[in-house]
């Protein structure tokens, strides 16, 4: 989601899909708050020291599931499998690698831009097992059921720590000074 003020007090909002919008907003500095994966806000961040934004919330905490027809009762049961990803090199995929490597589990990861490819290979039958994300995944579950093993849970077991930052609200630098 992006917002840049139009007239007086009122603000224009525009809805994006995928990061390349996301990118773009961050990049030319035109839109005052940007909505966001904390990861990308992060990633841009770091990259040039003349960043406009900074995170003014966390707003959505690890929401990422393992999604597939049959049962998935334990990652080892990921053995020898392919999992389709979203967003390779994004939160979802970091999880997953970091979850699969710690138990040395073998699985061969596909990928594609965004959840909702990712959710319609699962419902069109060109993947068994796909890693989904709220609220996606429960309007695609309206219809029909599916397993789902929770990320987040898998996460703390090995970390300790459950929360994992998804969604941030980032806002211009010049924007901070107002108490929002």
């Amino acid at each position: 989601c992006l917002l840049s003020r139009g007239l007086g007090d009122v603000y224009k909002r525009q809805i994006v899909s995928g990061s390349d919008p996301l990118i773009a907003a961050f990049t030319n500095a035109s839109y005052d708050v940007v909505v966001a994966p904390v990861n990308l806000g992060a990633k841009l961040y770091n990259a040039n020291e003349n960043f406009s934004y900074i995170l003014y919330k966390t707003i959505v905490w690890g929401n990422y599931y393992l999604v597939s027809n049959e049962e998935i009762a334990t990652l080892e049961s990921l053995e020898g499998k392919t999992v389709l990803v979203f967003g390779k090199n994004s939160t979802p995929d970091v999880v997953l690698r970091t979850l699969i490597s710690a138990k040395n589990i073998n699985v061969n990861l596909e990928y594609v831009d965004d959840v909702a490819t990712a959710n319609s290979y699962l419902l069109s039958g060109k993947a068994d097992i796909i890693v989904s994300a709220e609220p996606s995944l429960t309007k695609m579950s309206a219809n029909k059921n599916f397993y789902t093993l929770d990320l987040q849970k898998q996460w703390q077991q090995l970390t300790g720590s459950y929360s994992l930052p998804q969604a941030g609200i980032f806002i211009k630098k010049d924007l901070s000074l107002i108490h929002i």
